[in-house]
């Protein structure tokens, strides 16, 4: 809060935040978290790394693709030996984690300026990492440096070069969230304006921690349309092959009906913006949410909002 002025894409990338616009929106639903901005990043490849880089985006037409893949190995191999990893990041996030619980796990979460931007999604293009607040500082230093690392990894560069993102002005900030245990359930919400300025909202949920996103093999999501208005099933177009988290199951019709009250707020909010600054595409939103099992009852939190353009 006290550094609210840095609360931008340019510092601590488009995850980060977009999830403070969340946490502001619906603080009842959202858990507290952190952001690094992208100085420790930049500070980080100093030396070593920066000269491989620079000197492989100069030459880059040269390289076939296997020679690009051992150069990009070997950039992300000097990023992880790095030593020019800030103390001040590690003291940092240990300053974080006296505020969660002992022993808590916690995500170290890939947060740049180009992923999850309506014009450039790219979902899935960086690594996150866990880590026990109970391991040491050379631990907590290998996975920050890990999440550094993805950054030349070679399906995000070639991500990055198909859609002619300048490589050099990207930066690597991290989203650190408590991590969810024992999940109840989890999913994904899409929005669309359809007709008249009406909201269609459409829900991809599973129970437990099987992920929506990326199915096992035969495992199938319930998919269903919510009415904008009443916050009921519309239409289903599939039930879960393992458990009901919404169709048929009576347990969760309050987090149906926060879900409902709480997407439309965000769709608003988030799509708003667009109209404010004079933007005349159609957006949408993309959200990522989890229901889990609090004193005995279930409690519904969301953890990633993201604008989409269509």
């Amino acid at each position: 809060k006290e550094n609210e002025k840095f609360i931008s894409t340019s510092y601590i990338g488009a995850k980060a935040a977009n999830y403070y616009l969340l946490l502001q929106a619906i603080p009842e639903m959202t858990r507290p978290a952190y952001a690094i901005g992208f100085k420790g990043y930049f500070e980080t490849i100093k030396g070593e790394p920066d000269t491989l880089i620079q000197n492989f985006l100069k030459d880059k037409t040269k390289f076939t693709k296997q020679e690009k893949a051992k150069v990009l190995e070997k950039i992300r191999v000097s990023i992880e030996k790095s030593n020019s990893l800030p103390v001040s990041i590690l003291t940092g996030i240990r300053k974080v984690l006296e505020k969660y619980p002992a022993k808590a796990r916690i995500r170290l979460r890939s947060s740049t300026n180009n992923e999850d931007l309506p014009e450039f999604n790219g979902a899935g293009l960086y690594e996150s990492k866990g880590f026990n607040s109970k391991d040491n500082d050379e631990k907590l230093k290998k996975k920050i440096l890990a999440v550094y690392s993805s950054l030349w990894s070679e399906r995000a560069f070639e991500e990055r070069e198909f859609f002619g993102i300048d490589h050099l002005k990207v930066g690597m900030s991290i989203l650190i969230q408590e991590a969810f245990q024992k999940e109840v359930a989890n999913g994904v919400i899409v929005t669309t304006l359809i007709g008249a300025g009406k909201v269609q909202i459409i829900v991809n949920s599973q129970s437990g921690e099987h992920s929506v996103t990326n199915p096992e093999e035969n495992i199938l999501s319930e998919s269903f349309l919510i009415n904008p208005e009443s916050g009921s099933i519309e239409k289903t177009y599939s039930e879960s092959s393992l458990s009901p988290v919404f169709i048929g199951n009576k347990a969760n019709e309050l987090q149906l009906k926060q879900l409902q009250e709480a997407t439309l707020k965000l769709h608003n909010q988030f799509t708003k913006q667009r109209v404010d600054a004079g933007d005349k595409n159609k957006y949408g939103i993309d959200i990522e949410f989890k229901i889990m099992h609090e004193k005995g009852k279930n409690k519904l939190y969301f953890k990633q909002v993201r604008l989409l353009k269509y």
